[in-house]
C-alpha cells in the first residue's frame, strides 16, 4: 500500500511499522488532515449573514421635539388666556412640558438618541441591551420633571 502523506509529501512504504491510518514521518491522520489555507477559510464556505436592519435616520427626535413645543405653546396659551396664569408664568409651562414629554416618549419608544460623533449623526441607542441606562435617563428625567413642577406652583402662589 503506497500513500502520500499530504502533510509533509512523504511517501509511505509497505514495510512501515505505522498504522496504515497515519503518516509514520509526521504522525498525523490521513482522513483527519485538512490543508493550513482550508483551515483559515473555515474549510467550506460560510453561510451568509442577515444584514442587521438600517438606523432609522429620520423622524423620532424631531418629532418628539415638534410634539413637545406644540403641547407646551398649546398649554401655555390655554391657561394665560383662561386667565389662570400671568404670562410670564404660562412661559414657564414650556420647559415644565419639555421634561414632561420626553419621558413619555422614552416610556412608550424606550429608547434614547445619542450623538456618534464618529458618524456624524443621531443614532438609535436601544435599552434592551444597556437597562440601566433607560434606567438612569428615566429617573434624571422624573426628578427635573418634579422639580420644574414644585418651583412653578411655588413661584404661581
Amino acid at each position: 500500500m503506497s500513500q502520500t502523506c499530504p502533510k509533509c509529501g512523504h511517501r509511505r512504504a509497505a514495510d512501515t511499522s505505522a498504522p496504515g491510518w497515519q503518516c509514520p514521518a509526521c504522525g498525523i491522520a490521513y482522513a483527519k488532515y485538512r490543508p493550513p489555507q482550508a483551515v483559515a477559510d473555515g474549510g467550506a464556505a460560510a453561510a451568509a449573514l442577515p444584514t442587521p436592519p438600517p438606523l432609522r435616520e429620520t423622524g423620532f427626535a424631531d418629532v418628539a421635539l415638534a410634539t413637545a413645543a406644540a403641547t407646551a405653546l398649546m398649554m401655555g396659551l390655554k391657561f394665560w388666556l383662561a386667565g389662570q396664569l400671568s404670562f410670564t408664568n404660562s412661559l414657564m409651562v414650556v420647559p415644565f412640558y419639555f421634561c414632561v414629554v420626553p419621558v413619555v416618549t422614552f416610556l412608550w419608544r424606550r429608547e434614547l438618541w445619542v450623538w456618534n460623533r464618529y458618524a456624524g449623526r443621531f443614532e438609535c441607542e436601544d435599552f434592551a441591551h444597556r437597562p440601566w441606562l433607560g434606567q438612569l435617563s428615566l429617573a434624571f428625567y422624573l426628578a427635573a420633571s418634579a422639580t420644574f413642577a414644585w418651583f412653578f406652583f411655588a413661584f404661581e402662589r
